[in-house]
């Protein structure tokens, strides 16, 4: 648990407790201390009872705009961060999926580009943006209930704040395989695009 504090001047401002979020952190190029860009890890927090009104955004104008970049194929080797008293391994199965699923794309000459979005106080990153679909998609390394659930309320947030910012985009999300047909049904009702793999190939929904 961490507890956050604003400072100006000599008053300091409870904020309120936070803890890490579901991704813990993420990869972003940013500066040395000579200047040369690098892959960083930006550990990411989510608020457990926060006022994150209280919090000062700097470069303001800048959180308000969604930013598209090139796709940057994930690194698929895994590692494990060792984070006291909890562990978090980051599977290579999901990033293998990732950068499989981006090259299958490209293969068949869609667009694949990097996607950050304005959403309230923060920002939310799609796995993959496939600007030529028009679709935001949110990968995950298992087809188990919890996953699917998950990814599709991702890909709707996603697909919901890229269209406040003017971003033609529709939900998907891609699985290492077929998922219960239940959850096959509430992804068609909801209109998410489901891709999922099949050997060296990919398939998607009809729908």
């Amino acid at each position: 648990m961490i507890r956050l504090f604003t400072v100006q001047g000599v008053d300091a401002t409870y904020v309120g407790a936070f803890t890490l979020a579901d991704p813990p952190f993420e990869y972003k190029e940013i500066p040395d201390v000579d200047g040369a860009m690098r892959r960083g890890i930006i550990f990411l927090l989510a608020p457990v009872d926060a006022d994150v009104a209280r919090l000062v955004v700097r470069n303001g104008p800048q959180l308000l705009q969604p930013v598209i970049a090139d796709w940057i194929q994930p690194d698929s080797g895994g590692f494990t961060i060792d984070l006291q008293p909890r562990e978090f391994e980051i599977s290579r199965v999901e990033f293998d999926l990732q950068a499989s699923f981006g090259n299958w794309l490209k293969s068949k000459n869609h667009v694949v580009q990097a996607l950050s979005l304005p959403a309230g106080n923060t920002r939310i990153r799609p796995d993959i943006y496939d600007s030529t679909a028009g679709e935001v998609i949110e990968a995950k390394k298992s087809t188990a209930r919890s996953y699917v659930r998950m990814a599709i309320g991702q890909s709707l947030d996603y697909a919901n704040n890229a269209r406040r910012a003017g971003i033609r985009a529709k939900p998907a999300i891609l699985l290492p395989g077929r998922t219960e047909d239940d959850l096959t049904e509430l992804c068609q009702r909801l209109n998410v695009r489901v891709h999922t793999r099949d050997g060296n190939v990919f398939r998607e929904s009809a729908w």
